[in-house]
This record gives structure tokens, C-alpha cells and sequence, in this order.
């Protein structure tokens, strides 16, 4: 499977929390995440493979192709800013998302 383009900017010292609609690319029609779960995603450095945040990813693992990926305030604070690397997979190894995001200043300071 050719994994999504995850994008979506953390904010450092501010809670992370997006749903993504996973769709077949052809169709459009969502993923069916029936006994796939549980997901893990991982947030590593940019330059080597050093592991930063370990992401809580959430969903019912059904037809809908729901996932929820979470992050602490305390978590994105950990973060360098700039861009990182991100990454979702399923139970079976199988990637879903990835990408570079940018990790940018959080505005008011939490």
C-alpha cells in the first residue's frame, strides 16, 4: 500500500489532535480498518532515526477509515522546531501515513 502524505503542522506546547479519513485513492471509498488495529505512530527525527514522540492513535478499526492521532501538550513540547518525520502503520507492518510536518511556535505559550 502506498501510504498518505501526512502534513499537518504541530504547534510546540500544544496538544495535537487530528481525525483523518482514510480513503482509497481510486475511489475514494474509506479504508476498511477491520482487524488492522491497533495503528502506531511514531515521530522521528529528521536527520537519523531517532524516536521523539510516540503518537496515541485511536479509532474503532471498522469500515468508516477513522483514525484519531493524539499528542500531549507536554509531547509536542519535546519537540525540535522544524520539520520532523511522521509515520502511521497498522498491527501488520503495513504503512498508512507519512510525511515531513513542520513543528512550529504555539502562540500564547500554554
Amino acid at each position: 500500500m502506498t501510504p498518505g502524505v501526512l502534513t499537518v503542522p504541530i504547534s510546540k506546547g500544544a496538544k495535537y489532535n487530528f481525525t483523518f479519513n482514510l480513503v482509497e485513492p481510486t475511489t475514494r471509498d474509506p479504508i476498511d480498518l477491520t482487524g488492522l488495529g491497533p495503528f502506531v505512530c511514531e515521530v522521528k527525527s529528521l536527520a537519523g532515526n531517532r524516536l521523539l514522540v510516540t503518537a496515541t492513535v485511536t479509532s474503532a478499526y471498522d469500515a468508516t477509515g477513522q483514525i484519531t492521532i493524539t499528542m500531549t501538550a507536554a509531547q509536542t513540547a519535546t519537540l525540535p522546531l522544524g520539520q520532523v518525520r511522521m509515520g502511521v502503520r497498522d498491527d501488520d507492518d503495513e504503512p498508512y501515513m507519512e510525511g515531513t510536518p513542520e513543528v512550529v511556535w504555539f502562540t500564547p505559550t500554554t
